[in-house]
């Protein structure tokens, strides 16, 4: 397989602003199939414009970001079209008038029943379930977040403010599941963290950000990849 051939994702000349100041200006960023990212930077430094880009959720002032070689589909008011290949979530990204539960059965109707027995029945969180959500905590919100992360089943997985507001052990908690969605399944997963604590444990590639801009980009753990044997994914697609 090209490198070209490899990309799911890429951007090209993506600027940003708000209110007449500069967010984000990164020239070119490439996201490889079945790859691990970490977006690392602090407050205010744009990682959360740029995920909103990448994902679709808004249009760059200028620049373009392209899915599969393509750029992003955009409706007659020329707002992009989501594409259900990518889920994004985050516990900043968590809000509404119900509860855990109607959210879950909201995003997955389907087996809402099976993902209360698989991380709330027995969990010290089960409260979540019939929590409203205005209620929540920031912690509370970021593992509600990271159960729907891990039962979205899509080609690319952005996941904002990782281990920002989790203890220690549920962090090693969602970190298996992250590794075994990438691995069995195949697939992109973009983390985004204000530290690389947690990140650089498992990620293969860190990004950088400082003020809008990618100021390095480094080799994080490298993974195991079942080269030569196509993922669960790629057979069905």
């Amino acid at each position: 397989m090209n490198q070209k051939a490899s990309l799911i994702l890429e951007t090209e000349g993506l600027y940003q602003s708000r209110g007449g100041r500069k967010v984000l200006n990164i020239k070119k960023l490439q996201f490889h199939k079945g790859i691990v990212y970490g977006i690392v930077g602090p407050a205010g430094c744009g990682k959360s414009t740029f995920l909103n880009l990448i994902s679709g959720m808004e249009k760059p002032e200028s620049g373009t970001v392209f899915y599969d070689s393509k750029p992003y589909k955009t409706n007659w008011r020329g707002k992009p079209i989501q594409n259900p290949d990518i889920y994004y979530v985050g516990a900043t990204r968590i809000n509404g008038s119900g509860t855990g539960e109607v959210k879950i059965r909201t995003a997955f109707p389907a087996k809402a029943d099976d993902i209360h027995k698989r991380h709330f029945a027995k969990s010290r969180f089960g409260q979540i379930w019939n929590d409203k959500i205005g209620t929540m905590t920031d912690g509370e919100r970021s593992v509600l977040a990271s159960v729907l992360a891990v039962e979205s089943d899509p080609r690319v997985l952005i996941l904002d403010d990782y281990g920002v507001f989790m203890p220690q052990d549920q962090e090693a908690e969602l970190r298996k599941k992250i590794k075994n969605m990438n691995q069995n399944l195949g697939t992109t997963i973009i983390l985004a963290s204000q530290s690389d604590h947690y990140l650089r444990q498992f990620a293969s590639v860190l990004i950088y950000l400082d003020k809008g801009h990618v100021s390095r980009i480094r080799s994080g753990m490298k993974q195991q990849h079942n080269r030569g044997r196509p993922s669960k994914r790629r057979q069905r697609r």
